[in-house]
């Protein structure tokens, strides 16, 4: 079975991925505007963000592995350093912490999505 060019494969992931994105920047505006009507948008979807483990991989990425641990309840040790030596390296042109690990997720999405999309296709039997 021929395998799509690269070109064909990345038209296939691009259009469901932007569509999927633009949806949930529709429903945290949405909810930011029926949750905290008089909020700016950029600060709502900025605080939305800082949920569950990216305060650790932040923390990870400005900081690095604490040398010891004085919180028995911190996991920092849990978390591998891939994502946060990205984030670290988008925050450079990005400027913001919140902004650079949304577009390193992204682009990892993107990237995932190519690789499934191009695996070849088993025939049905």
């Amino acid at each position: 079975m021929r395998r799509a060019g690269s070109a064909s494969l990345w038209r296939l992931v691009i259009p469901p991925l932007l569509t999927a994105k633009l949806l949930w920047l529709g429903v945290a505006f949405v909810v930011l505007r029926l949750d905290h009507p008089g909020e700016a948008l950029w600060p709502g979807l900025h605080a939305s963000l800082l949920q569950w483990d990216a305060v650790s991989y932040l923390q990870i990425a400005a900081h690095g592995y604490p040398a010891t641990i004085s919180d028995p309840h911190a996991y920092l040790d849990a978390f591998l350093p891939g994502f946060p030596l990205l984030l670290r390296a988008a925050q450079l042109p990005v400027h913001d912490h919140v902004l650079a690990a949304w577009l390193v997720a992204l682009a990892a999405e993107a990237i995932a999505l190519w690789y499934v999309a191009r695996r070849p296709r088993l025939p049905c039997s």
